[in-house]
């Protein structure tokens, strides 16, 4: 898990959101990790957004097929992917069910996750959401793994992400929508501009856990999500009453190591963050 998942810190769900120093040294380590193979051929672009709206509804419709679904067991499983052509990372995305379980690991409750074959899953990249086609409905993109290429440390030698036989390199990441994602926009105000001004960021982003082993790689591929609005990205440094208020989000079980199911953090219950003050 990223970073921000301290158990240290697990009395205090407000230190699991992402500030904006935080999200700069994230991008930071993630530049300095991972870069195209062969070695930093070319710049990449690791940062896009799309309209809130696009996002929502696509839940809103998941929603509309599987009524009996609690909105608060809806999980979104985010997959790593990168386009050639635009020299730029993007998203598959499947949306599925989370049921809690009995089971923990390391401390955390454990949510397995129940999807229907190919049934909402979508391409997401800039300004772009869109059905993704059968025959591309994978918890792994070969042209991304084929693509990218780890650097532990410099001078250390490059490892290429396809290579690892799929045990050590982050593929997925899974976020709880309402009480992560859909919770960043409440504690936002849920603003209301013309749909065009409200927009969500994907952002890659690197972090080491606070006891290095705990991922199946030290710097794993993390992804933040955050807020714009009219032109503005809304974060900042500042401490808030609410989790998410100028902060973004990025509490993803990563898999490997953790997959099939979503982890969340030490100390925080999925059901009670979204009524967390």
């Amino acid at each position: 898990m990223p970073v921000r998942i301290l158990k240290d810190e697990s009395s205090d769900p407000a230190s699991l959101a992402i500030t904006k120093e935080k999200l700069e040294q994230g991008i930071r380590n993630f530049k300095k990790h991972y870069s195209l193979y062969p070695s930093g051929s070319q710049e990449f672009s690791s940062d896009f957004s799309i309209p809130w709206n696009y996002l929502e509804q696509a839940v809103n419709d998941y929603q509309g097929q599987f009524p009996s679904v609690p909105v608060s067991e809806i999980a979104i499983r985010f997959v790593h992917c990168y386009n050639t052509a635009t020299a730029s990372l993007y998203l598959r995305m499947q949306i599925c069910q989370m049921q809690a379980t009995t089971i923990t690991d390391y401390d955390n409750p454990v949510y397995q996750l129940l999807a229907n074959g190919c049934e909402s899953w979508y391409d997401v990249a800039e300004n772009s959401i869109a059905a993704t086609p059968s025959a591309a409905c994978s918890f792994s993109d070969p042209v991304y793994l084929d693509s990218f290429e780890y650097t532990l440390e410099e001078g250390s030698t490059p490892q290429e992400l396809s290579a690892d036989g799929g045990f050590t390199y982050v593929r997925t990441l899974t976020f709880p929508w309402e009480a992560e994602i859909y919770q960043m926009y409440q504690d936002n105000g849920a603003p209301t501009d013309p749909p065009d001004n409200v927009r969500l960021h994907f952002c890659a982003a690197s972090y080491t856990e606070s006891e290095p082993g705990a991922d199946a790689v030290l710097w794993p591929h993390g992804l933040v999500l955050y807020l714009e609005v009219n032109d503005e990205k809304l974060l900042d440094n500042d401490s808030t009453v609410s989790m998410f208020s100028y902060k973004g989000c990025d509490m993803a079980t990563l898999c490997p190591p953790r997959c099939n199911g979503y982890f969340a953090p030490v100390g925080v219950a999925v059901s009670s963050m979204a009524t967390t003050a």
